[in-house]
């Protein structure tokens, strides 16, 4: 801060002086006028601490970070007299909002990841792991040996001496998000699902390239008895038989499945796998996703209508063989009941010559789409149903017509639905009084649409912006 001067000659002076130095000098001068009462001293309240002081360097205000509506009232609630650690201190959510914040700018390193891990700490999530080293990664688990949820996202050297570690000490981990980790071995995932798999009870694993194949699959129903989540994503070893080795977890309710094949030498996965899973598990999962598979076809949909009695959320995109009739017999009668969260984009018909035509009713049509609404429009939270292009706009004002009501939705995804027209977008504003956000990119036939208050309208291709907000 600068403070103004004035010289004997009465010239005026401007003076740098830091602001922790000014109130060092205001304070003696208190203390120093006669008759004045002395101040009581004040309790130190607030974030004061290492955290806040490197947050502090790098231009981040905790202030900020404490504004978080859904943070505020933890904040308030546990607010005492500082004791000696920032971790001690903040509620778990705020820390989880500084790891991510310092992920974002690519802050987190081998001098930051101690401000998050103590001898107390039970969550560790790293965001950005990409500047961690294999010493690191080792460090907090020696540094946390109470830890029971890890997640690590880019977490390269996370490499077999990283397990090697934490198969040594004495850790139970209940939940394990590995992201990017290609250079752990087969042999150390296997190990590691024999000493520590028993107290498992979500398993996500990202990005492995060329590990953790069938064989590895083939464990969990006797390694890990407890386990309830399993995501395998962007796997590359995966093939069939992996597929119905995860019809043998008896306890599993949540299950993500998405194969990628970049070299084009994965064996063929057909359908039929899955329908051997979802008979197996289907009346027990609670959560069903399998993403970038062309080849699925109906009768995972017919199997799904036959066993899933307890789904909330559904995800399956890029299918180039489900037809608008199997979407909707599937949601025609289903006993399920009505889902708070579903995903089917991209399952159309693709021809580049002709992409208008679908004389054989490829993909999510308009019969698929009023099915789904009639069952789950009522409960749906989340809808996507991006680039599903042969839904006609008579289906889309039939669905958001006057009279039909949605009160739970709060994000639908139409966008490169080309039907779709400002009338519509209108229609779903007022079906959907709850809704937060409406993506329409690629819909070019929007072009005036009077946004709610409160709403957000993203994707108009116009010169009032991307984003129209209410």
């Amino acid at each position: 801060m600068a403070l103004l001067s004035q010289t004997p000659g009465g010239q005026s002076l401007e003076l740098a002086i830091d602001r922790p130095a000014y109130n060092l000098v205001k304070m003696a001068s208190r203390q120093n006028q006669p008759g004045r009462p002395a101040r009581p001293g004040r309790s130190i309240r607030g974030p004061q601490s290492a955290l806040t002081d490197f947050l502090a360097a790098q231009g981040i205000s905790a202030n900020q970070i404490r504004s978080d509506a859904e943070a505020r009232p933890l904040f308030n609630e546990r607010s005492t007299i500082l004791p000696g650690q920032m971790a001690n201190y903040l509620p778990p959510i705020i820390i989880d909002k500084v790891a991510r914040k310092l992920s974002k700018h690519r802050l987190l390193d081998s001098r930051t990841i101690d401000l998050f891990i103590t001898p107390a700490t039970e969550d560790v999530h790293v965001y950005d792991g990409g500047k961690l080293g294999l010493d690191d990664y080792i460090r907090i688990f020696q540094v946390a040996p109470r830890i029971k949820n890890l997640k690590v996202r880019n977490g390269v050297q996370f490499k077999d001496e990283v397990m090697d570690f934490l198969l040594g000490r004495d850790i139970q981990l209940e939940s394990l998000y590995l992201h990017g980790a290609n250079l752990l071995s087969d042999e150390k995932w296997q190990e590691f699902l024999r000493k520590r798999g028993k107290s498992l009870r979500k398993l996500q694993v990202y990005y492995t390239d060329n590990h953790f194949g069938d064989d590895t699959l083939a464990l969990l129903a006797t390694a890990c008895p407890n386990l309830k989540r399993l995501k395998v994503k962007f796997n590359q070893k995966v093939t069939g038989k992996g597929i119905k080795e995860i019809a043998k977890i008896e306890t599993l309710e949540h299950l993500g499945i998405h194969l990628s094949d970049p070299s084009g030498q994965r064996d063929y996965v057909h359908p039929d796998c899955y329908v051997y899973l979802i008979n197996k598990v289907g009346s027990r999962l609670r959560t069903f996703s399998v993403t970038n598979n062309e080849d699925l076809d109906n009768t995972v949909l017919d199997a799904l209508r036959n066993n899933a009695r307890r789904l909330e959320k559904l995800r399956i995109t890029d299918s180039r063989v489900m037809t608008d009739d199997g979407f909707a017999r599937l949601f025609t009668g289903w006993q399920n009941p009505g889902l708070a969260f579903l995903d089917l984009q991209r399952n159309r018909h693709v021809d580049a010559s002709k992409p208008a035509e679908n004389r054989a009713s490829i993909g999510l049509c308009s019969d698929g789409f009023r099915a789904l609404m009639a069952h789950s429009g009522r409960t749906l939270r989340d809808l996507n149903v991006h680039a599903d292009r042969h839904i006609t706009a008579a289906a889309f004002e039939d669905v958001f017509a006057e009279h039909r009501t949605y009160p739970e939705m709060k994000r639908l995804e139409i966008s490169f639905c080309d039907q779709v027209t400002d009338f519509i977008v209108g229609c779903a504003f007022r079906s959907c009084p709850n809704l937060r956000a409406l993506n329409v990119f690629g819909c070019m036939r929007v072009r005036d649409v009077m946004v709610p208050r409160g709403k957000l309208l993203v994707g108009v291709p116009n010169a009032q912006g991307m984003v129209m907000e209410g």
